[in-house]
């Protein structure tokens, strides 16, 4: 799919997201076949997880300077 690391994937209803960290973003494919995307910047570190009930899936992710300040917690629909 691409290269990186810290993959993430999960299946939303038969479609899968999956996400990785390169470098200091975070890529995505919601679709397979499509061309990855980049998420967000400055970020790393993500996780996922569907809530059926729901119908929704949502992300975690590290976002922020890693070294100089303290980097925040992002928590989003994907």
């Amino acid at each position: 799919l691409g290269s990186g690391k810290q993959p993430v994937a999960i299946n939303r209803d038969g479609t899968p997201l999956v996400m990785w960290q390169q470098d200091t973003s975070l890529i995505s494919i919601r679709t397979l076949g499509e061309r990855p995307t980049q998420f967000a910047t400055s970020a790393r570190f993500p996780a996922a997880i569907f809530l059926p009930a729901a119908k929704r899936a949502l992300v975690a992710y590290e976002q922020g300077p890693a070294k100089e300040k303290q980097p925040g917690i992002v928590i989003e629909r994907w």
